[in-house]
């Protein structure tokens, strides 16, 4: 998705809004279902640009204990600091390097909305917050009933089973 620029870039103080649709379905990390819907605004704060973005998706995951391929709704907020390229040099000097570059008066947003999705999703994925997973004997998943494998013995109760009673 494309914003534009033009009219926040030389004005400080303006503030545009915009909103639509990102195809993300290029995305290797995540598999966005549908168009992730976008909203947000940019402003001029002085010289440093910032845009601040709303956007919702329906992204195909796999479960980390299960295996299985389940559907999740994904939203994200965000902020970022924008700096055109003629003007890096100079806004950098502080050391500060957190800034996203652009040039011209339109900005591709679509690598900034994958970055900040990846980054909201958790650790673990999980199809529901339950999932018994897989058997670690067989692989039958146990969300679909038990798997009829015998239970091993916990192993540190060995010595108690070597004792006379």
């Amino acid at each position: 998705m494309t914003v534009d620029l033009s009219q926040v870039v030389n004005n400080e103080g303006a503030r545009v809004r915009f909103s639509g649709e990102a195809d993300l379905s290029g995305c290797d990390a995540l598999n966005f279902i549908e168009p992730v819907r976008v909203s947000g605004k940019v402003s001029n704060l002085g010289g440093d640009i910032e845009i601040a973005v709303s956007a919702q998706g329906l992204a195909r995951l796999v479960c980390d204990r299960c295996l299985d391929e389940f559907e999740k709704s994904i939203s994200v907020e965000f902020s970022e600091r924008l700096v055109k390229e003629d003007a890096y040099a100079n806004v950098n000097k502080d050391g500060r390097d957190d800034a996203i570059v652009f040039s011209g008066n339109l900005i591709d947003i679509d690598e900034i909305l994958i970055e900040n999705f990846i980054a909201s999703l958790p650790i673990k994925t999980l199809c529901r917050e339950d999932c018994k997973g897989l058997c670690g004997s067989c692989g039958k998943n146990l969300n679909e009933g038990e798997c009829g494998c015998e239970k091993p013995a916990d192993p540190r109760f060995d010595a108690l089973d070597n004792l006379i009673l």
